[in-house]
């Protein structure tokens, strides 16, 4: 194999107030099988996402004063990208949103497949009528924790994720809670796989970054992005149990990250 045969994953997201998200979405990827990751975050986050890690390659190109030239330096690195995560870390500044919706729009056709998480999920339903709508259902996850679901459903509306995964073009949808639930194809899927009695911070940015990978490893199935988001889950949550049970209520995100490539290598198929 070459490097990059394996996937190469990109993740916009990172600001001031939070740098580890993107580093646990990167280097979750990497852990999940991915060859290599870019990190795209704001000037100020650069820094300190790089002393997390050598292994992920980190541009402070997200500046709010510069959205034009933001947006088509981005785009442009992204044209060998397998797989965009938008979200982990992202400002809600109305300048950075505005920069991660025109480079979402401006390599949709070029990327294979995109992972939307927290602030990042209203890039995509801000702009997915604009897109080719017949092709969203085999390219975009969106993974909303339960206080995230109303970017999806709306604020009046019913939280009602199948109903919304429809109105959105079939969108994919990675329910994060209790029990995991895939909402694809038409078609609501509960993961099986046992969690744990915790959910500590940086758990869904790991979650986002495994699922990067996994739809690398996944890209020529015909359900594929049902498959990925199933295996994604339950990679995270036998990982969780590993670490759970060496950290009981202690449990951290770093501790789960350092779980997650024995939980791949001994996995089961979905």
């Amino acid at each position: 194999m070459r490097k990059g045969d394996a996937g190469v994953v990109a993740v916009i997201g990172g600001s001031i107030e939070y740098t580890g998200a993107p580093y646990f979405a990167g280097i979750s990827s990497m852990r999940a099988g991915a060859d290599m990751v870019y990190v795209f975050c704001e000037p100020a986050a650069a820094t300190p996402i790089k002393t997390y890690s050598p292994e992920l390659i980190v541009f402070p190109w997200l500046d709010g004063a510069q959205q034009k030239t933001s947006i088509d330096r981005i785009s442009a690195e992204l044209k060998h990208t397998d797989v965009l995560v938008i979200g982990p870390g992202l400002s809600k500044k109305e300048e950075i949103r505005k920069i991660v919706e025109g480079v979402f729009v401006n390599v949709f056709d070029v990327v294979d497949s995109f992972v939307f998480d927290a602030y990042g999920i209203p890039a995509f339903t801000n702009t997915a009528e604009s897109l080719d709508t017949q092709k969203i259902q085999n390219k975009v996850v969106l993974t909303p924790n339960f206080r995230e679901i109303e970017m999806i459903t709306g604020p009046h509306g019913k939280k009602d994720l199948g109903c919304a995964s429809e109105r959105l073009f079939s969108v994919c949808v990675l329910e994060k809670n209790e029990t995991d639930t895939v909402y694809a194809y038409g078609e609501k899927h509960p993961v099986r796989e046992r969690g744990i009695p915790r959910r500590c911070a940086g758990q869904g940015d790991i979650l986002a970054g495994c699922l990067a990978s996994l739809l690398v490893k996944h890209r020529a199935g015909r359900r594929r992005l049902l498959a990925a988001a199933t295996e994604a889950s339950g990679l995270v949550r036998r990982a969780a149990r590993a670490a759970y049970r060496e950290n009981g209520d202690g449990t951290i995100a770093s501790d789960i990250l350092l779980e997650i490539a024995a939980a791949k290598k001994h996995s089961r198929k979905p």
